[in-house]
């Protein structure tokens, strides 16, 4: 039998113990002596149901009661879909699964291999699971022994049935040892593409680190295992499911247009649980093509059974550069939706894999979900964060810790920055004002996401010091391609405050502003280095002018993360040049 152990299959060799008896004192069936003793020795099978607690005899029983009062045949999926053991086995696991996330899958819901072809159905979803066991008996159970056989007895002898099943244990040991094999083999390429989790581990020395472009090659390698892992467990996806600003959002845009998703094919970047996948199957999309990289597509896979949705939801595990999708040739989608946005926006850098798939499969006049983001920046004074976050180190019980301060300026920090920190004007009419950056989705290039933008901004109130600055990102819902570069594109965008989103319109706008209700991407904080006897920046006054040069970068230590810089000038005042890093 096997069990799972913390993720690893491990076996009892109860068989293979039976096998070392038996090839040291064959059994003797043209002998009478010790018949009466043997027989006690059949064990008795317990083969649990797919969908209850009911525990039948012999696997053979379990399955018709399956095909009568579930009908789901099991051996029919297995002949018409041409199944070999080891898919056998998938189906096995399969079917478990999903009847333990309460799918009750029927005959004519398994039509395809595709559904059970990932390597995590080759472990058991039960211990102990009998019918795994019996997978090779279903095999033969309509081939009778032959008459005249090695064996030399009759079919209708009862010994007979122990040469079968003798030669039946064999077939066994042999092909659960390759299984078990198998199964490790995929479990090892598992664990030892998963990164390191502990902080310590990813930042000490490796003793047998390679030089030069090699190990470089190997970073980027681990940093995006990493990076798909993360997006494996369940914590992360609960976070932004509970973010209800983010999924209204796409919720109610797509809900709210169902006259654009009527029998339309659409393509889900990155689906993480399929939510969004869903939303799109539900106002009348025909196809939908969820793609994922990391061990969640396979609960998204469940939950769009569970939901009655896999006749329209595919499923498809793989980057986005480099599966297939089902697609006829030269076939395209009419629509691509992704919730590809990372702090500040372009942490994370996923949007070049959705401009890649756009410019791959989205059809002429295609629709983007979001169309349009923005980056926006505004000046920040903030005393009583900048004295929690540095000035307590001064002070921690008594001791002097102010060594801890070392690098606390050169990252971006994450928070929801309060409103009334922010001191420069929205906007006005001869141009100030805080959007940094405007992304067209429908025709921006990877090389767009690395810029250098001039933003002039004006001090809304008097201050007593300038202490960083705030960025964030509006995402734009809109019905068609709309380019920014016409006065119509300006007009509708400005006209959609994200302060007031559009409730069930046509329009809907997504805001991660510090003056709008808080998201899980929050804001990034930039805070000025005034440490180490740097110049001290004086009173400000309501109306001053300060420009800026903002720099958006892929990070240098990683692919996905980002490097921020401001050079500012106040007018009449200070200048200055800082980099902050989000990694």
């Amino acid at each position: 039998m096997a069990t799972t152990i913390n993720g690893t299959l491990h076996h009892q060799d109860s068989a293979s113990d039976t096998s070392s008896t038996s090839s040291a004192e064959p059994l003797d069936v043209n002998a009478d002596d010790g018949w009466e003793d043997a027989e006690p020795d059949v064990e008795n099978l317990e083969v649990k149901d797919f969908y209850s607690d009911e525990i039948f005899p012999t696997a053979q029983a379990m399955l018709e009661n399956a095909r009568k009062i579930h009908g789901l045949d099991f051996r029919g999926v297995q002949k018409s879909l041409g199944l070999d053991f080891y898919e056998s086995i998938k189906l096995v696991n399969y079917i478990r699964s999903s009847a333990f996330s309460g799918v009750r899958l029927q005959t004519k819901d398994i039509s395809s291999k595709k559904q059970f072809a990932e390597e995590i159905y080759l472990q058991p979803f039960l211990p102990d699971d009998t019918l795994l066991f019996c997978l090779d008996e279903l095999e033969d159970e309509n081939t009778p022994l032959p008459n005249g056989s090695a064996s030399g007895v009759g079919e209708n002898d009862p010994r007979a049935k122990i040469v079968e099943l003798e030669e039946q244990l064999q077939r066994l040991q042999t092909q659960f040892a390759e299984y078990r094999s198998t199964v490790q083999k995929a479990l090892d390429e598992r664990w030892d593409a998963a990164p390191a989790t502990s902080t310590f581990a990813s930042t000490a020395p490796n003793v047998t680190e390679r030089n030069g472009a090699n190990d470089a090659s190997r970073r980027a390698e681990d940093d995006e295992a990493g990076y798909f892992d993360s997006y494996s467990f369940n914590e992360i996806h609960e976070t932004m499911l509970r973010d209800t600003i983010r999924t209204n959002a796409y919720r109610d845009f797509i809900y709210s247009n169902k006259n654009l998703f009527v029998n339309k094919t659409v393509l889900d970047v990155g689906c993480g649980t399929g939510i969004l996948s869903m939303f799109c199957a539900k106002a009348g999309a025909t196809n939908v093509y969820a793609v994922d990289n990391s061990g969640i597509i396979d609960k998204a896979r469940v939950i769009v059974h569970a939901n009655g949705l896999q006749d329209r939801i595919t499923c498809i595990r793989g980057k986005i550069e480099e599966v297939t999708l089902p697609l006829p040739p030269g076939g395209k989608v009419d629509i691509i939706v992704s919730e590809w946005m990372g702090y500040c926006l372009l942490y994370e850098a996923m949007l070049p894999s959705v401009l890649w798939a756009r410019d791959q499969y989205l059809a002429p006049n295609g629709l983007m979900i979001p169309g349009y983001c923005t980056i926006n920046m505004a000046l920040v004074s903030d005393p009583d964060f900048v004295d929690e976050r540095v000035g307590a180190w001064k002070d921690v019980y008594g001791f002097d810790m102010d060594a801890m301060t070392e690098g606390i300026y050169d990252e971006v920090v994450i928070r929801q920055q309060k409103p009334e920190t922010l001191v420069s004007s929205e906007s006005s009419a001869d141009g100030k004002g805080e959007v940094l950056k405007t992304l067209d989705l429908y025709t921006c290039v990877a090389n767009d996401l690395s810029f250098a933008a001039p933003l002039t901004l004006e001090l809304s109130k008097d201050i007593d010091s300038l202490d960083g600055f705030v960025t964030w990102f509006d995402c734009f819902f809109l019905p068609r391609h709309i380019p920014f570069t016409t006065a119509l594109g300006r007009r509708l965008v400005t006209s959609l405050k994200p302060d007031k989103p559009t409730d069930g319109g046509v329009e809907v706008v997504l805001s991660t502003s510090p003056r709008t209700p808080q998201t899980h991407w929050f804001n990034g904080l930039l805070l000025i280095d005034r440490t180490k006897g740097k110049k001290q920046c004086a009173e400000l006054k309501k109306g001053q002018i300060i420009k800026v040069e903002v720099g958006f970068a892929k990070g240098k230590q990683s692919p996905r993360a980002l490097d921020v810089s401001v050079a500012w000038e106040v007018e009449g005042g200070e200048k200055g040049r800082q980099t902050w890093v989000l990694k």
